[in-house]
């Protein structure tokens, strides 16, 4: 019996479980690294300090 949710289904790999997983991971890290850039490349006022 196979399930669902290992299979994709109907839709094939891409709904995969641990397709979609990975996606999200790739997201993640995606947005981590923006942040971060955002962070680095931001430009500080010296009279506020």
């Amino acid at each position: 019996m196979e399930t669902n949710l290992i299979t994709g289904g109907a839709f094939g790999v891409e709904a995969l479980i641990f397709a979609v997983m990975g996606y999200l991971v790739v997201i993640c890290w995606t947005l981590h690294l923006l942040k971060k850039k955002e962070k680095q490349t931001k430009p500080s006022c010296s009279l506020f300090q």
